[in-house]
C-alpha cells in the first residue's frame, strides 16, 4: 500500500487535541523532543504505550473526538491532491495528532505526468 498521512488539527508544536485526549495518558513526557531525540522510530516507541485494542472514542474527550481525522488548515489542499491520486481515506490516524492517514494499494497506483 501507498501511505499519505496528513497533518491533523494543532499547531506544529502541539498541542494536539487527540494527543491531549489519549496519547497524553500513557506518555507523560515532551513529544517534540523525544520525536527529536528518536526521529522516525518515534512513533514505534509511543506506539508500544498506547493500547493494542481498538479505543472507544466516548470515552475521549470532546475536544480529541472532534479533532479525529481532522486535517490542519495549512494541509487541507493535500486532500484533494491524494483523493486526485486515487488515495482514499483508509479509517487510520496519526498517533500524535489524530490527522487522517490515506491509502492506495500499489496494484491502483498508476503513473502520471
Amino acid at each position: 500500500r501507498l501511505i499519505g498521512e496528513l497533518p491533523g488539527r494543532g499547531g506544529a508544536t502541539g498541542p494536539w487535541p487527540f494527543w491531549q485526549g489519549l496519547g497524553r495518558h500513557f506518555y507523560a513526557g515532551d513529544v517534540l523532543a523525544a520525536a527529536r531525540r528518536f526521529g522516525p522510530a518515534w512513533r514505534g516507541h509511543v506506539a508500544a504505550l498506547l493500547p493494542r485494542q481498538p479505543v472507544v472514542w466516548a470515552f475521549l474527550d470532546e475536544a480529541a473526538q472532534a479533532a479525529i481525522a481532522q486535517v490542519a488548515p495549512h494541509a487541507r489542499v493535500l486532500v484533494q491532491v491524494l483523493w486526485q491520486a486515487g488515495l482514499r481515506y483508509g479509517h487510520h490516524i496519526g498517533i500524535v495528532d489524530g490527522g487522517p492517514v490515506f491509502e492506495l494499494p500499489l496494484d491502483q497506483l498508476q503513473a502520471t505526468r
